[in-house]
């Protein structure tokens, strides 16, 4: 689990991924959770969500193991919850997500 003073939120979007991915992210100015796997990162995801990010973006691997936590946040504004592949090639869960959205958005697949 990560130590206590990463929930001091100083940017209004979060990392939510592996412990590598989380020190690209942090040099952009996100506030970052690396975690090693599924069950540190819900063992973190109530903080993040209590400390009020507009954006989380969660890697699309623990997104996977994750999605019955983050399914209800889909359909929320906020925090509007972003998935991104990690590593390439993904295995296709950010890009549905995206095409839902935008097929949501439009009324049409495009």
């Amino acid at each position: 689990m990560p130590d206590e003073k990463q929930f001091t939120r100083t940017s209004p979007v979060a990392f939510l991924g592996s412990r590598d991915a989380a020190l690209a992210f942090g040099a952009m100015g996100f506030d970052t959770f690396g975690v090693g796997d599924a069950h540190g990162a819900r063992e973190v995801w109530d903080k993040i969500i209590e400390a009020g990010y507009s954006a989380i973006f969660v890697s699309e691997a623990l997104a996977a193991e994750m999605k019955s936590l983050l399914e209800p946040y889909y359909l929320k504004a906020l925090p509007a919850v972003i998935l991104l592949p990690e590593k390439q090639p993904g295995i296709g869960l950010a890009a549905e997500r995206i095409r839902r959205a935008t097929i949501k958005a439009v009324g049409a697949e495009i």
